[in-house]
């Protein structure tokens, strides 16, 4: 039987908890559990601790894996336990990741560590906590190139560990994460050179889910590693017909034709996607492929332009390895570095001179101008607004800048509003480039929001 004291202190730590006062609650509950150890406990300490913060969550862990020996049978603990290490470990990789801070070794091997914790506890299949870990370590693999550990992923994390329910992120329809998990199979399969057993997982899959586009694409892709270029590039046409501003089906579509023995309409389209709106990182390793075909073609002059602008945008994004890469292909080819460099914008209209030249080819330039930033907006300026929509159900709003223009922000562009955004609040932020996924076109968003002196909150 529960004793007195034990039940007062649980129901004290719950009440506080309830009204945002984590330390204290945090403390009672420590206290109750003490008093007299119970599973129910021990799973209010790692939420609470959960809520309270990174550090106190950490501490957490010693008390949950103890707990878990006594009670291991208990979902709510178990639950409890899996989202405390989803807090210290993957949640903070997962970010650092997205802001393009990439992860040390070290780094890398706690998250597998944590993930390895997660897929031992029974959760029941489709737990959320237990399908999210799974999603965000296959994204943090891709970025690590670590394909086998995704493959350990897919026999920790089985079929049904996935729920079949698609999800909204950020205004866009996401493929169900059992789908992705057939993805992520079908990728893991790819990386680690089994094509054949890639394009049988890919057909196993598109049964399942006949009208998916990435399964769709990655079918494509396992044909073409096992040498059915023909019904490879018929996959990746139809593809990009249905998606015709998707710098990556045209990389794809390049990547195919050059496999398929068709160079000129390969370069043609490796060209196109750098009209196209997307990461500008990708692109950079495009304009290397196509330099290299460039020059074997004989059109040296087109090769080094292209070569050049992918180096200057290189440098300006401070990417040291596509730097080097660049430098590496100038120096293969007996080209100089240029003793200045060139603006970005002179570059560019060199280059594609070049491009719809070179060799009767006829690039699909839809809008080159894309690879400069500096033609949409100015990243480094501080711009006035005010806040037009919150939405804070959906972690996102718009922010509306004196001369009329509506920009996306989400919740942790706006870390520096105290007490979070409100809409109507005046608000200084920096506008930088962005794509709208939904709509299919660039689009911009507002960065470091912070509460304007003139606001009349302030």
């Amino acid at each position: 039987m529960t004793s007195p004291e034990s039940r007062a202190l649980t129901l004290e730590a719950e009440r506080l908890a309830a009204i945002g006062n984590l330390t204290d609650a945090l403390e009672r509950m420590h206290d109750a559990y003490h008093l007299e150890p119970s599973a129910y406990r021990a799973s209010g300490i790692l939420r609470i601790s959960r809520k309270a913060g990174l550090d106190e969550a950490a501490h957490a862990l010693d008390l949950g894996r103890e707990a878990l020996a006594k009670w291991p049978d208990d979902v709510w603990l178990q639950r409890g336990f899996a989202w405390c290490l989803w807090s210290v470990w993957l949640k903070p990789a997962d970010q650092q990741v997205k802001d393009d801070r990439p992860l040390s070794p070290q780094a890398w091997v706690d998250v597998q560590d944590a993930v390895r914790e997660i897929a031992s506890l029974h959760l029941p299949a489709g737990d959320v906590a237990k399908e999210q870990s799974f999603l965000v370590a296959a994204r943090l693999a891709k970025t690590m190139a670590d394909w086998p550990f995704v493959l350990e992923l897919i026999e920790w994390f089985p079929e049904d560990s996935c729920g079949t329910e698609s999800r909204t992120h950020e205004g866009r329809s996401l493929p169900s994460p059992r789908e992705q998990w057939w993805g992520w199979s079908v990728r893991a399969l790819l990386g680690t050179d089994q094509p054949d057993k890639a394009l049988e997982h890919a057909k196993r899959a598109i049964a399942i889910y006949p009208n998916s586009l990435p399964l769709r694409r990655l079918e494509a892709l396992a044909l073409q590693e096992t040498g059915a270029y023909e019904a490879a590039l018929e996959t990746l046409r139809f593809l990009q017909a249905r998606q015709p501003r998707q710098w990556y089906l045209a990389a794809d579509l390049s990547k195919a034709l050059d496999a398929a023995g068709q160079r000129q309409e390969a370069t043609s389209w490796a060209l196109a996607c750098l009209g196209m709106p997307g990461p500008i990182e990708g692109r950079i390793r495009i304009m290397e492929r196509s330099t290299t075909w460039l020059a074997e073609a004989g059109h040296m002059d087109a090769a080094r332009e292209t070569c050049v602008l992918a180096w200057i945008l290189a440098q300006q994004h401070q990417w040291e390895r596509r730097t080097r890469a660049t430098e590496a292909l100038m120096t293969q080819w007996g080209w100089s570095r240029p003793a200045k460099t060139p603006r970005l914008q002179d570059q560019l209209q060199i280059a594609r001179s070049h491009w719809t030249t070179h060799g009767g080819a006829k690039p699909r330039l839809s809008n080159p101008d894309s690879l400069d930033p500096a033609r949409t907006v100015d990243q480094d300026q501080q711009r006035l607004g005010t806040i037009a929509q919150w939405h804070a159900d959906r972690g996102y709003g718009f922010v509306r800048d004196q001369s009329g223009g509506m920009h996306f922000f989400l919740l942790r562009d706006a870390k520096g509003i105290p007490g979070g955004p409100i809409s109507g609040m005046r608000v200084t932020c920096k506008i930088e480039p962005s794509f709208d996924r939904k709509k299919g076109k660039p689009s911009t968003a507002a960065r470091n929001l912070m509460p304007s002196p003139d606001d009349e909150r302030m």
